[in-house]
């Protein structure tokens, strides 16, 4: 009889953090392709950023990545038998690291106060610290 394999409580916590990590992606990237019109003259940080590219340009890496890093929480429990866990990690560690880190660049000298960029840091970190388990992971297989 074949044993069914169960997820320790360190594969539901990984799974809980890249879910919540990811819809922080996706809900900003969905803010800025939404409301990126009625929102860029409310906030110094929108308004910087727009200067760059426009708010709803930015949503869309904001989005996949978000998205990707969502799917990796779906493929973690079948991380050993397919590639998909360790490219959706990669990616979605990536882009949103890199997009996240931007916006904490932008904060620095427009935001309201000083938790905005320090969440987009703690945040970018996060992400990177996907993107290189990612890439260790896919390594190792």
């Amino acid at each position: 009889m074949k044993k069914i394999h169960r997820m320790t409580e360190m594969e539901y916590i990984n799974v809980i953090s890249l879910l919540f990590i990811g819809t922080i992606g996706m809900a900003r990237g969905s803010f800025f392709i939404f409301a990126s019109e009625t929102q860029v003259d409310k906030s110094p940080l929108y308004s910087s950023i727009n200067e760059i590219i426009p708010l709803s340009i930015w949503g869309i890496p904001f989005f996949i990545g978000g998205l990707c890093l969502a799917i990796a929480a779906m493929a973690l429990p079948y991380r050993n038998i397919n590639k998909v866990y360790s490219i959706t990690l990669i990616l979605g560690g990536i882009i949103c690291s890199v997009f996240f880190f931007v916006i904490t660049l932008a904060g620095i000298s427009d935001s309201l106060n000083w938790m905005s960029p320090l969440i987009y840091f703690l945040t970018t970190l996060t992400c990177g610290g996907y993107a290189y388990f990612g890439v260790l992971h896919y390594a190792k297989q």
